[in-house]
């Protein structure tokens, strides 16, 4: 449940991103979200971006809540650094940090201004660890988080005329896989808070090198993101575990540029 939820955020594909001029430069934000599982709240994930000159910072921290905390004791927090500009974002440098009562798990990214991987750093319980991911298939890859950038850039540029696609190529220091991206719909959802204009997404992962199996990370996810200037994932939904749906459910967004960012609450 919490990789999926954390692939469909990357958010974070068949149209090359790198196509697309991202002209339309969408909102700083912080996000406060929960998460559910058969109807309960089992979770709380904050995310937020910020552009700082020509680089925009970028931040997702998790942690499960309740008796799922108890049982897993799972906390975890990603940044990333991104080069904005004309064209797709690039990643410039990504860490994450992730702790369950198992383990520790550590990575470090580093990429060069040609969108070359030129350093990986994994640990597990603080020991180094190799990455399963071959040389040749990192370059020319976007971190997750980074990719969530991409995605909201091309959504601003293609909403009016959905349907359209995307992929992007991801590397998280551990496993490589492409997202495939595809804007559904444009429409207004009914949310308990108010009629809300939404973009449906559909995300999938491809996997390509470190994965347990073939099987793992390629879950659907719909994601429901808000169509307006910021363009933040209000509904994340997948299936695990057979039939059982987990869900992401945004409750606040904060948006900037502003002295004082203007805050908006969703009831669902």
């Amino acid at each position: 449940m919490m990789r999926s939820t954390v692939a469909g955020l990357v958010a974070v594909a068949a149209v090359t991103v790198t196509d697309a001029s991202f002209a339309a430069k969408t909102r700083d934000y912080r996000l406060e979200a929960e998460m559910r599982f058969l109807g309960m709240n089992v979770g709380r994930v904050e995310l937020e971006a910020a552009a700082n000159g020509d680089t925009r910072d970028q931040r997702l921290a998790m942690a499960t809540t309740g008796l799922v905390q108890r049982l897993t004791g799972f906390k975890g927090e990603l940044t990333a650094r991104s080069r904005t500009g004309e064209g797709a974002p690039e990643t410039l440098d990504f860490r994450s940090f992730t702790e369950t009562d198992r383990a520790t798990r550590e990575v470090e990214l580093r990429y060069d201004g040609a969108g070359r991987v030129v350093e990986v750093a994994t640990f597990k319980r603080g020991e180094p660890r190799g990455t399963e991911v071959p040389e040749a298939m990192r370059d020319g890859t976007m971190d997750p988080l980074t990719a969530l950038a991409a995605v909201r850039g091309w959504l601003v540029e293609v909403r009016d005329d959905p349907p359209a696609e995307t992929t992007l190529a991801i590397f998280d220091g551990r496993r490589r896989y492409d997202l495939h991206v595809s804007l559904v719909d444009r429409r207004t959802a009914e949310f308990a808070s108010g009629p809300t204009p939404i973009l449906e997404v559909r995300l999938e992962s491809e996997p390509l090198a470190g994965f347990d199996d073939d099987s793992d990370g390629r879950r659907p996810i719909t994601v429901l993101m808000s169509d307006d200037d910021v363009v933040v994932p209000l509904v994340m939904r997948t299936e695990v575990m057979g039939d059982l749906e987990a869900a992401l459910y945004t409750k606040r967004v904060c948006a900037a540029p502003a002295a004082e960012p203007a805050c908006r609450e969703y009831r669902y």
